[in-house]
């Protein structure tokens, strides 16, 4: 998903800290770590002065909105299945 041709151009990175070390359970050549070490998941698109003041606005942030919402959909189903029953 993260790699996704749409989300990769708006979301090129996450935008949050990394554990410096490998989280607990886990081993260091894990095909994920760099993605395991992330303390939360955070994406974020910056906007000029003439986005933010503009017309245009609110289809740049639906447009957004609209590309982030599969990974936010992915992230609130792993939190809920880590809920207990």
């Amino acid at each position: 998903m993260l790699q996704g041709k749409d989300f990769k151009k708006k979301f090129p990175k996450l935008d949050d800290h990394q554990l410096k070390t490998v989280p607990k359970g886990f081993e260091k050549d894990h095909p994920a770590i760099d993605l395991l070490k992330y303390k939360s998941f955070v994406v974020s698109l910056p906007m000029d002065d003439k986005t933010v003041k503009g017309k245009d606005l609110m289809p740049f942030v639906a447009d957004a909105f609209k590309s982030a919402a599969p990974f936010v959909k992915l992230i609130n189903e792993a939190i809920e299945m880590s809920k207990p029953l």
